[in-house]
């Protein structure tokens, strides 16, 4: 009962096991100015990806998928990348606020997100998205299936099964399912093909920006009502128009996805210039904080609804 009700992963995970969390909760918790100020960071980070980044792409989003062929394709391309960015925000928000609680409580939860926007296939995506549901997924599913040991088509068959019921797991509609079928076939194709290897340098973005399109339109499908409204959505893309003239909106947006763009890019290829930021210069580290601070507050939406993970 304590494990479950272990309260910095009640709502929305990460899933931690109980082998995992139970030894750490019996061992007297002691504070510890590192991991304080580590939590803090988190706490920090994970709240700006909430209300400066996901919440305020929200208020776009919400706008066109409530009614998308009121607007232009161009309107609903962007809503989808945006969409993209919002659950991100969301999702790795709250995880990394949890991991900031824990933390300060003397307590290590799993990292759930390592910069999946910038994997080079969909493979990589899923060991970087939920990290903690891809293992559940494939300690409690895959692998009891037979994991990759039964051959090819079995293997296959295992994948397919595997991210339909990851679909399941979100919830009890069509959309869902369809979504994680997206997912087992991307990655049928990627074994059949081995693009699952390591990627030479120039490839790297061409890469990046395939699964991020392939991320994408499966979201379309995560957000719609219906498959068929999901289908509709994706064909009025196609439309010509002006996007939506909410100016502020996308200006705020614009500013919240740089931030993380560029956060996401040193930590991916310029990890020693992200330490020396943190750790050695005293007066970037504090601008950095004040910045921050000051995003959530000015540019922050503060009375936005629950998480968009707590419906699942």
């Amino acid at each position: 009962m304590l494990f479950v009700a272990f309260f910095p992963q009640i709502l929305c995970g990460p899933i931690s096991k109980a082998e995992k969390l139970l030894p750490q909760i019996k061992n007297p918790a002691q504070f510890n100015y590192g991991r304080a100020v580590s939590g803090l960071r988190y706490l920090l980070w994970g709240m700006f990806l909430k209300v400066v980044l996901a919440d305020r792409v929200g208020i776009y989003v919400d706008t066109i998928f409530s009614n998308p062929m009121s607007f232009s394709g161009t309107s609903c391309i962007l809503a989808a990348i945006l969409y993209s960015f919002q659950i991100y925000g969301d999702f790795a928000g709250y995880s990394f606020m949890a991991l900031g609680v824990a933390k300060l409580l003397d307590y290590d939860l799993i990292k759930n997100f390592n910069l999946p926007y910038l994997a080079t296939s969909i493979a990589m995506f899923w060991k970087r998205w939920n990290i903690s549901l891809t293992r559940w997924l494939t300690d409690y599913i895959y692998i009891p299936l037979g994991g990759s040991r039964k051959g090819t088509i079995r293997t296959y068959c295992n994948i397919l099964i595997t991210f339909l019921v990851s679909g399941i797991w979100h919830g009890a509609n069509w959309t869902f399912i369809f979504w994680g079928a997206i997912y087992g076939v991307a990655l049928c194709i990627e074994r059949m093909f081995g693009l699952t290897r390591q990627v030479a340098k120039r490839w790297i973005m061409p890469r990046i920006l395939i699964t991020f399109t392939i991320v994408t339109v499966a979201w379309i499908f995560f957000r719609s009502s219906s498959i068929e409204n999901g289908f509709k959505f994706i064909m009025h893309s196609f439309s010509l128009g002006a996007p939506l003239t909410d100016l502020l909106t996308l200006a705020h947006s614009a500013f919240a996805i740089a931030i993380v763009f560029i956060v996401d890019l040193i930590l991916e290829f310029r990890i020693d210039l992200y330490n020396n930021i943190l750790h050695r210069n005293t007066i970037i580290r504090w601008t950095i904080y004040t910045l921050l601070t000051l995003s959530i507050l000015l540019f922050g939406v503060l009375d936005s609804g629950q998480f968009i993970y707590a419906s699942f």
